[in-house]
């Protein structure tokens, strides 16, 4: 109930961006994660429970995952170009033909990670 009001909330701007990760809505799925899409500018989503959701062919341009729990996430063909997933757990994330252009993985646990086909021009914190 917690985590549908927090989308509501978002959607309708009744709270902001910044509102959002002071939230407890930590565990998400990919209908959760489209409605917040839509919320132009405000996908703000450090910290939540992404495991093995499927987060495949999604515009999360500049979305914030640092510190999120992506483990085996599928990415695959998603543009994460200038996405900042620093800090976040991407054990057996799925990458695969995704655009990571200058996406930020400082510090982000990345083995094994599948990177066929990705595009990880000018990415900050991770070296290939």
């Amino acid at each position: 109930m917690k985590k549908t009001i927090v989308i509501f909330s978002a959607l309708f701007g009744l709270i902001s961006c910044n509102d959002l990760e002071k939230t407890e809505a930590s565990d998400l799925d990919r209908t959760d994660v489209i409605k917040l899409i839509a919320v132009k500018d405000c996908v703000n989503l450090t910290g939540v429970n992404l495991v093995g959701v499927d987060l495949s062919y999604l515009d999360l341009s500049e979305a914030n995952l640092s510190g999120a729990n992506l483990r085996g996430a599928n990415f695959k063909g998603a543009n994460l170009s200038e996405a900042d997933l620093s800090g976040a757990n991407l054990v057996r994330a799925n990458f695969k033909g995704a655009n990571l252009s200058e996406a930020d993985l400082s510090g982000a646990n990345l083995s094994p990670v599948t990177l066929t086909g990705a595009d990880t021009t000018g990415v900050k914190g991770f070296k290939l």
